[in-house]
C-alpha cells in the first residue's frame, strides 16, 4: 500500500510534476572530516517536497548532461540492460536476481519516478562532495516525519578511487535515528544512490535501481516505511512489505 501523503498528494496535484523546491527550515552539519560530512535539514512538508524537481543548479545540470551524453537509456531502460546481462551470465545462482529485475520492470513491485524536490536535497549536497562524473560512489540519506516536519539526515564522504563504492551509514547518523526515534519521529525512507559507470570495458553502466542483495538486507534489518534508489535522474521507491518480496 503506498503512504497516505503520497496517495493524498496524487489526488491533489495528479501525477508528479515540475516543481520550485521549497528551502529548508534549517541545515546543520553534524560532524566533519577530511573526507566529507554528515548533515541534517528539516522542512515543512508541502506537495511540492514531493513532486518532481525542477533543478537549476550548475553541478547537476552538469551532471544531467553527462548521463545524457553518454546514454539515451531510461529507468527501464537501465534495468533491462541490467536483465540482459544478468540472463547472458546464465548462472543458476541469479535466478533471484532476474526475477526481482523483471518484477521491477514490469510494474509489479516499485515506483518509478522522476527525482522529487525531497530526493534531490542529498544528491546536490553530495555533488559538492564527489564529482560523480569522475568517481562512481555512493551517499546513504533516511527521511523522518514528524507532525508537520520532515528532516533529512545524509552521509556525503568521498570514500576513495575504487570502481564503485557502496555507503554505510556513520554512527552519528545511527545515534540521531535513535533519538528521533524516542521522540516519535516516523523513520520513513533509508535513501541511497546508485551510480553511473561510463567507462571502458564496463558492459554494465550502471544507474540500474533495481536494490542488491545487501540493500534489502539492510532494508529488512532497519525496517524503514519505504526505501528509495535514485540515479539522480530517476528513482525506484520500494515499500516496506516489498521488500521481502524481493528476496523470496
Amino acid at each position: 500500500m503506498k503512504p497516505f501523503i503520497l496517495l493524498l498528494i496524487t489526488a491533489l496535484v495528479g501525477p508528479l510534476t515540475w516543481a520550485a523546491c521549497p528551502p529548508a527550515v534549517s541545515k546543520s552539519i553534524l560532524f566533519e572530516n577530511d573526507s566529507g560530512y554528515s548533515a541534517e535539514w528539516t522542512f515543512k512538508n508541502s506537495a511540492e517536497l514531493r513532486l518532481r524537481a525542477d533543478l537549476s543548479e550548475p553541478a547537476y545540470l552538469d551532471y544531467a548532461a553527462w548521463v545524457k551524453e553518454h546514454t539515451p537509456l531510461t529507468a527501464i531502460g537501465l534495468l533491462q540492460n541490467h536483465l540482459n546481462i544478468l540472463i547472458r551470465a546464465n548462472l543458476p545462482t541469479l535466478a533471484n536476481n532476474i526475477q526481482k529485475v523483471q518484477d521491477i520492470i514490469s510494474g509489479k513491485i516499485g515506483d518509478i519516478h522522476p527525482l522529487t524536490c525531497l530526493e534531490s536535497v542529498p544528491l546536490l549536497e553530495f555533488l559538492k562532495v564527489v564529482d560523480l562524473r569522475e568517481h562512481s560512489m555512493e551517499f546513504i540519506a533516511s527521511v523522518y516525519t514528524h507532525a508537520e516536519d520532515s528532516k533529512i539526515i545524509g552521509d556525503f564522504y568521498f570514500t576513495g578511487d575504487a570502481t564503485s563504492v557502496g555507503a554505510a551509514e556513520s554512527q552519528i547518523a545511527l545515534e540521531k535515528r535513535e533519538e528521533l526515534h524516542r521522540s516519535g519521529w516516523v523513520f520513513e525512507s533509508i535513501y541511497h544512490n546508485h551510480p553511473f559507470v561510463f567507462r571502458d570495458g564496463f558492459t554494465d553502466i550502471g544507474g540500474n535501481l533495481a536494490p542488491s542483495e545487501a540493500d534489502l538486507n539492510y532494508f529488512l534489518r532497519i525496517a524503514p516505511q519505504t526505501a528509495i534508489i535514485s540515479n539522480g535522474i530517476d528513482s525506484l521507491v520500494l515499500q516496506n512489505d516489498e521488500f521481502l518480496k524481493l528476496k523470496n
